[in-house]
């Protein structure tokens, strides 16, 4: 720990990542064959694993999801970083958490982001999410948002404001909701 008090201590939060990074191309091997990992996990629900990732990491995360792919198994995993901060008292920021798009559902993906953002908001710990619809956006606008005309000055983002307010209002923060459209 450093003699600084204007210091703010930071972590990233990618757990579990057999759910968060299904379907990530950019890992070794390629998660890209693997979909519809539920979070929390369900054995109803939950997926075969492909053959190609008998043997490898893969397989392991996979073979310990079911208890690995739950909230206390999350919650457990933060208590680190809280632990960090209240032993050096410390204050604590997620600098980024996120769950990748295209092989996982919308509403796996919300329960996942509202598990880490309450139990960080619960521990006081300031937090920021990757990115707010990209890949591992935690929503997609789909109203009219014209991603092709970005940065060209042709088009009113109302329609993206109005993605983040339905965004908030699907997620529970009606409150957030009203504001942004008032």
């Amino acid at each position: 720990v450093y003699p600084d008090t204007n210091l703010v201590y930071t972590f990233h939060f990618y757990d579990p990542f057999l759910f968060t990074h299904q379907g990530a191309t950019w890992v070794d091997p390629s998660m890209q064959n693997l979909a519809g990992v539920p979070y929390p996990y369900d054995a109803l629900t939950m997926p075969g694993l492909p053959a190609e990732y008998q043997g490898t990491w893969i397989g392991t995360d996979y073979n310990e999801y079911s208890q690995q792919g739950n909230d206390a198994t999350v919650h457990s995993l933060i208590d680190i970083a809280i632990l960090f901060g209240e032993e050096r008292q410390v204050p604590l920021w997620c600098g980024e958490f996120g769950a990748y798009i295209p092989n996982s559902t919308t509403e796996d993906r919300a329960r996942w982001y509202e598990t880490i953002r309450s139990y960080l908001e619960a521990h006081h710990i300031a937090w920021s999410i990757w990115e707010y619809a990209g890949d591992f956006g935690v929503f997609e606008p789909n109203h009219g948002s014209a991603p092709k005309y970005a940065g060209q000055n042709k088009v009113n983002p109302i329609a993206a404001i109005k993605s983040i307010a339905l965004m908030w209002e699907f997620l529970g923060e009606t409150s957030l909701a009203e504001n942004l459209e008032s």
